[in-house]
């Protein structure tokens, strides 16, 4: 019986030593038998402040931005809405919830970059959907837009929020003598 098993491993192991030495020339590696994916893309990893709910949609669009942007695209729509949730928006009419955000201070050039990647505006695909016009800029920038939202709603305002709690506070009685 441990005859079998070791001659059965061995096969397995021989097996896999095969694969290994025919892919070798692609660079692959291989770990436990299992081939390990090696992040090689070039776009940015998620914002430090990214919400939990929003990471794992925006880490999947980057490892298929390169052979499907269209996917990506559909994905990074969905991350958008999680994030609009988390910023307290309804996360449903995606419009609306720009156009708060602009009112709350994001830049306008924001909502019109989302326009153009055709998540927000006359020509916005819902989300989740896969949109056969996406150009393979567009992930891109939804990846960069998404970030800054990150960066300007959250990351600003825990900034701000810091700044302020961490202010002297002052005697009113010390500043009248």
């Amino acid at each position: 019986m441990a005859q079998t098993v070791q001659k059965q491993d061995t096969m397995k192991q021989s097996l896999w030593e095969k694969i290994r030495r025919k892919r070798s020339n692609k660079k692959s590696f291989w770990i436990n038998e299992e081939l390990l994916v090696l992040d090689n893309t070039t776009v940015p990893h998620p914002h430090a402040d990214m919400p939990e709910t929003c990471i794992n949609l925006y880490n999947e669009a980057r490892t298929i931005v390169r052979r499907s942007p269209k996917s990506a695209a559909a994905l990074l729509r969905l991350v958008t809405y999680a994030l609009m949730r988390e910023l307290g928006e309804t996360g449903i009419h995606i419009d609306r919830d720009i156009h708060s955000l602009v009112k709350r201070g994001l830049p306008r050039r924001i909502q019109k970059a989302l326009e153009y990647c055709r998540i927000t505006g006359e020509n916005g695909i819902p989300p989740g959907e896969i949109d056969l016009h996406v150009t393979p800029d567009m992930p891109l920038i939804m990846f960069a837009v998404i970030n800054f939202i990150v960066e300007e709603q959250i990351t600003r305002a825990r900034r701000i929020e810091k700044a302020y709690n961490n202010l002297p506070v002052w005697d009113v009685e010390e500043r009248t003598e």
